[in-house]
């Protein structure tokens, strides 16, 4: 049955139909009812919706001969559905019961008529502009992939002529190539900016600098290129809270937030430090640090390299979050404090992005990211019940304030409860949620029931 009507209906999925008060897009399917009487106001419609957990159509309504629905209520007791399933579709029974009235079948037929004109040939010819359009794209694409190799050959040339230079270095120090990072001081910026060199008065100047360290991370020298010769550059910087840092450095890194521990941390001056940490491949890395006032505590960003992995700066987003003109030390603090309840909040499941936090999560006062925190329990809430940004366009305006106003409603409850049970998961407090809407609907408006009052 869901291929024959996949197939006998696919101009409907294609082109769109428009009844009084739905809008039939992609996830909807009418299919005119076979009756002896072929006048317009004789003729009986199904309504078909796509049920998402399955990709198939389900048979949600019948358009009666005077434009009325008929709602298919048997459905929410068929043992064919779990318990999620029907949920999805008593929402929508309640969706279609709140638009209840007479449709305009005449203008359906019309519709109707104007997409069965459509010929075999014209079909062709429109998948002929799609296959052009495809060859278009296929061409753009291996001209990107040759511009990109020729990109990488380049790079990898830089990258051996670096490694041969670093190798040289750690022989004059007696260290590992591991240990010696060539910066990007003087190009890649780290705050909106301000580049390395305009942030430490021991850069200032200089474009192509070199760290050297041990394998404790400890700074042995830091050396400027000038031609082929290595000078170093007497830099000033004293090492505090000792051999084995126990303070915390809130690493930016492409939008996500970590805590790491660094290996030694080098003050720059009061409000600013320099650490020396390792990534997973057992590379030293540098990263440029902001201190939180009245904290042993710190925000920091790598510190964009010459060569290698870590060649590329922040997104601005990121740079604008490390910029004194848009944070204070006082600023981080309080970050800092925003930072652990969205630790605490991803770790108990509330929907992000991305697992981990992100810039965007602290980037704003206790009320703004409590705001974004709520959007993104709104999308998740909307994927529960297979609601895309599509179908959310395709519903009448009374219908779309319906499902905004109890997404937003179920989203403030969830929050509520795991702001009061610091124990209770993002799951969980959804399921709660949920069974608690269930019982009250149980005990007062059932799906249909509003049809019925009409």
């Amino acid at each position: 049955m869901e291929e024959e009507l996949k197939e006998s209906k696919k101009y409907y999925k294609k082109y769109g139909l428009e009844l009084n008060r739905i809008i039939i897009g992609e996830e909807v399917l009418i299919e005119e009812i076979s009756t002896k009487d072929k006048e317009v106001n004789q003729l009986e419609y199904n309504l078909y919706i796509k049920l998402p957990t399955r990709n198939e159509y389900v048979n949600l309504a019948k358009i009666e001969k005077d434009g009325t629905f008929s709602l298919n209520e048997e459905i929410l007791e068929s043992e064919e559905y779990t318990d999620e399933e029907k949920k999805m579709l008593g929402d929508m029974l309640n969706l279609l019961g709140f638009e209840q009235g007479e449709n305009d079948l005449s203008k359906i037929q019309e519709q109707l008529k104007e997409i069965e004109a459509k010929t075999r040939e014209e079909i062709e010819q429109e998948l002929d502009k799609d296959r052009q359009k495809d060859d278009e794209i296929k061409d753009d694409n291996e001209e990107e992939q040759e511009k990109e190799e020729d990109e990488n050959d380049d790079k990898q040339e830089k990258d051996i002529n670096d490694d041969k230079q670093k190798e040289e270095i750690a022989k004059k120090y007696n260290v590992n190539s591991k240990d010696v990072v060539h910066l990007n001081t003087g190009y890649k910026k780290l705050t909106e900016d301000r580049t390395l060199s305009g942030l430490a008065k021991w850069a200032k100047g200089k474009k192509d600098v070199y760290v050297v360290a041990d394998k404790k991370g400890k700074i042995q020298a830091v050396l400027e290129r000038k031609g082929n010769e290595f000078e170093e550059v007497e830099h000033n910087m004293q090492q505090i809270h000792g051999n084995v840092p126990s303070v915390e450095i809130h690493l930016i890194n492409n939008n996500k937030i970590e805590t790491v521990k660094p290996l030694k941390i080098y003050e720059i001056d009061s409000n600013q430090a320099f650490a020396t940490i390792r990534n997973s491949w057992g590379e030293l890395e540098t990263i440029y640090c902001r201190k939180q006032e009245g904290r042993e505590e710190y925000f920091g960003e790598k510190v964009p390299e010459m060569s290698g992995k870590n060649v590329k700066q922040q997104n601005f987003d990121e740079r604008s979050f490390m910029d004194t003109k848009n944070n204070s030390g006082i600023d981080l603090a309080r970050k800092a404090d925003e930072l652990n309840i969205a630790k605490d909040h991803d770790d108990r499941g509330i929907p992000s992005k991305e697992k981990g936090v992100q810039v965007e999560e602290i980037n704003g006062n206790n009320e703004q990211n409590r705001i974004k925190e709520k959007e993104n329990i709104e999308e998740d809430l909307y994927k529960r019940l297979g609601i895309d940004e599509k179908m959310k366009a395709n519903l009448m305006p009374g219908q779309l304030k319906y499902l905004e106003e109890k997404i937003s409603d179920q989203a403030e409850k969830i929050q509520e409860l795991m702001q009061d049970d610091l124990d209770i998961t993002y799951e969980q407090a959804v399921e709660k949620i949920e069974q608690q809407e269930k019982t009250r609907e149980e005990g007062g408006i059932t799906p249909g029931e509003n049809n019925k009052r009409r």
